[in-house]
């Protein structure tokens, strides 16, 4: 996320599409107090890997927790007009409902006692057909 910020090295201005832009700007206030910035670079990457990781698991509020905050980090890029990062903001919100609308056919699937199909794999119909 913005860790790598951190270790631009050179000193010049780098811009790291893929960051956060609520670690860019507590990076910036904090630039004397390295460790405090460091300590919350961290703290919002344990969010969002935790949220990556219950959504992983089929935790639905998950993806809602973590869109939800991305969003408004994603706004924050838009206040400042800085379109890059917002586009790729804007991506990675409309991968994580696509996710969210997976979700929800596979537990509709299993609720009605259908296996989940694997994405580009046979349907159950399709293996129980019999093969010529």
């Amino acid at each position: 996320m913005s860790l790598p910020h951190r270790y631009r090295g050179s000193g010049g201005e780098f811009h790291f599409v893929l960051g956060l832009a609520v670690t860019q700007i507590v990076d910036a206030v904090f630039q004397e107090l390295k460790i405090v910035a460091v300590f919350f670079d961290v703290v919002v990457l344990g969010f969002f890997v935790a949220a990556g990781a219950f959504a992983a698991r089929g935790h639905l509020w998950a993806f809602w927790v973590g869109a939800v905050a991305y969003l408004a980090d994603g706004l924050v890029f838009a206040l400042f007009a800085d379109w890059v990062p917002a586009a790729f903001h804007a991506y990675a919100l409309y991968c994580i409902v696509q996710g969210v609308i997976a979700l929800r056919n596979a537990n509709e699937q299993r609720n009605q006692g259908v296996p989940p199909t694997i994405i580009g794999g046979p349907t159950p119909a399709q293996e129980a057909a019999p093969q010529p």
